[in-house]
């Protein structure tokens, strides 16, 4: 969700990591879209795994909520990955405590390297960060064995080139705007964005009021 309330709570980072664990997987089929207001302010960032059911032709959409760090990103990547039957790239010892640790360093370093990005005021502390999160990653790399090294050498080519393109202005979050727009006779005032869970949840709201 790229509405201003998911934005504000890491919406960025968390955009910018999904990508990555994404192209990772190495799957024409996937992709990762800004979209508008999931309607569930508050408990952001929203990341909504939406899938085409060809037998119906009918979607599916499931919404991961708070998803507030690396590892929220990656249980929703893991998701993706058995929903598709896509098999992990990059598998390490689980008893590799060394990779362990480092890695999680590194996640961390990034995680708030891309926070910072995601601001207007933080492009220099971002990219500081950025930096020590890339060293970070490549030591790690060094203790995951041999197909930790191209990811590490990826991912920091990835959100090198991430951290200079300009910051996307964040979509309206629509929140209380929904309900109240149940009620409204003219609806013209309210836009929907492209991929919104909006007009879905203005129909819900309908049907909820009508049942009071």
């Amino acid at each position: 969700c790229a509405a201003i309330d998911c934005v504000g709570l890491g919406g960025g980072a968390c955009f910018i990591e999904l990508e990555e664990l994404v192209a990772e997987m190495g799957s024409l089929n996937i992709e990762v879209r800004r979209v508008g207001c999931q309607a569930c302010c508050g408990t952001g960032p929203v990341v909504a795994v939406t899938t085409l059911k060809s037998s119906t032709s009918t979607y599916h959409r499931e919404l991961h909520q708070r998803v507030l760090g690396p590892a929220q990103c990656a249980e929703v990547a893991a998701e993706v990955r058995a929903r598709f039957g896509i098999q992990d790239r990059v598998s390490v010892d689980p008893n590799n405590m060394r990779y362990r640790l480092l890695e999680r360093r590194s996640a961390g370093l990034r995680w708030e390297s891309l926070l910072q990005l995601s601001r207007k005021d933080g492009a220099t502390k971002g990219k500081d960060l950025l930096e020590a999160a890339s060293k970070a990653d490549a030591a790690a790399a060094n203790y995951g064995g041999e197909a930790c090294k191209p990811r590490a050498s990826r991912r920091a080519a990835r959100l090198l080139k991430a951290s200079e393109s300009p910051l996307e202005e964040p979509f309206p979050s629509l929140g209380p705007e929904v309900l109240n727009a149940a009620n409204s006779p003219s609806q013209s005032s309210i836009i929907f964005e492209p991929g919104s869970a909006a007009e879905f949840r203005m129909q819900f709201a309908k049907q909820f009021r009508n049942a009071l």
